[in-house]
């Protein structure tokens, strides 16, 4: 240019800034006048990059033992770095386009892309995975498809049954679910039936549900938050008076002020029975962080019986010579129906009935008073005599 009395020109900066480097780049002009050269001041400016990468996109999901297996297609931009997999527990990074990781019990999962400045993309679609055990796991799900057909949300072929609160479905054998529950929905809970104890994955997008409305007597519903809660903390409602998991129990206790049982909080993923005295309606902000207490950290559950979707709770304050650690057993029909490893007062000891499994033939069934059994660390054996309903 020639003559002009403003100039401008687009230069490029050494480096973006970033939380590594400030980018600085120092500039000066070099002017070739009849004068003779004219040198500018210098002067510094960087440059942002705050261009979002492209989005992974055709997220998949299935199970591979204990291992779920995500895969996704990207684009790959020139800057790109990594790919960021955040889950309910930890943070994982790769720079493929696929990874396997580890489900011990339920997990959450969604992906960024991530650029060479720290950019991260907008979130791909999420992922939830159960691992299921063999037999019946009362279970929710938080991640749905735009589509909750139960044939497209429960297309696994591990998968043979589900029930819900008064309506259930069951597959036939060329793969088409039938029965009276056609949708899966996320403010419900299910029991859902395998058949080799695989992984369960769905795609879709996560909802959060913490308003339930509660009709008088047990409702059948879901917990949808990302952070375990504690009963204590949550659900406060005076109407709610008791609540069952799988395998586990709570009940509001007036005297000592608070739940009692083996239930110490909600997890993610899961279905409980919620008891209510009266119709009301449930809600609960979801925690922003979960503290284990002492109790629960102690828990261990040994789970040598069947998981029934008939199940009762047996509530004791207190056994003569019992000991934590000891073990209390419950049988019908002199089959072991349920134990549980003394933690301290008001324990709850499960006695599974029988249900449609085969495995639970010979379990409790309607008007059965199931027998106990005190198992001391020691080995020795005493039976539990008292008034039981």
């Amino acid at each position: 240019a020639y003559g002009s009395d403003n100039y401008v020109v687009d230069v490029a900066t050494i480096i973006d800034s970033s939380s590594v480097d400030d980018g600085l780049t120092d500039f000066r002009i070099i002017s070739n006048m009849e004068e003779g050269i004219w040198i500018s001041e210098e002067y510094s400016g960087y440059s942002v990059d705050n261009i979002h990468p492209s989005t992974p996109d055709n997220i998949f999901a299935s199970g591979s033992g204990d291992d779920v297996n995500m895969s996704w297609n990207y684009a790959s931009d020139f800057d790109f770095n990594h790919h960021q997999i955040t889950g309910l527990n930890n943070t994982l990074y790769t720079t493929e386009n696929q990874i396997d990781i580890l489900v011990s019990d339920y997990d959450e999962f969604f992906n960024n892309s991530v650029d060479i400045n720290e950019n991260l993309s907008d979130k791909s679609d999420d992922i939830s995975a159960h691992n299921m055990h063999y037999g019946m796991n009362l279970v929710s799900f938080s991640v749905l498809p735009e589509d909750n057909d139960v044939n497209n949300v429960l297309s696994s072929e591990d998968v043979t049954q589900i029930i819900g609160e008064g309506i259930a479905a069951s597959v036939l054998p060329n793969g088409l679910w039938v029965g009276s529950l056609n949708n899966v929905e996320v403010d419900r809970g299910y029991w859902v039936k395998s058949e080799a104890g695989e992984i369960l994955s769905i795609v879709g997008q996560k909802e959060y549900n913490t308003l339930y409305d509660l009709h008088s007597g047990n409702n059948l519903i879901s917990y949808t938050c990302s952070t375990p809660g504690s009963l204590n903390e949550l659900i406060t409602n005076e109407n709610v008076t008791s609540i069952i998991g799988e395998g586990v129990a709570a009940t509001y206790n007036q005297s000592f002020g608070g739940w009692i049982g083996s239930l110490n909080t909600l997890s993610p993923g899961k279905g409980y029975w919620f008891n209510a005295s009266t119709s009301t309606d449930l809600s609960y902000d979801c925690p922003v962080e979960f503290i284990v207490s002492a109790r629960q950290q102690e828990f261990e559950d040994i789970k040598n019986y069947a998981q029934s979707t008939q199940q009762a709770f047996y509530f004791f304050e207190d056994i003569e010579n019992v000991e934590v650690g000891d073990r209390v057993e419950s049988y019908c029909n002199n089959t072991l129906v349920g134990s549980r490893v003394w933690t301290g007062p008001y324990m709850d000891i499960p006695a599974m009935g029988q249900d449609s499994q085969e495995i639970t033939q010979g379990y409790c069934i309607e008007a059965s008073i199931p027998t106990f059994k005190l198992i001391k660390e020691s080995g020795e054996i005493f039976d539990l005599i008292g008034d039981i309903p």
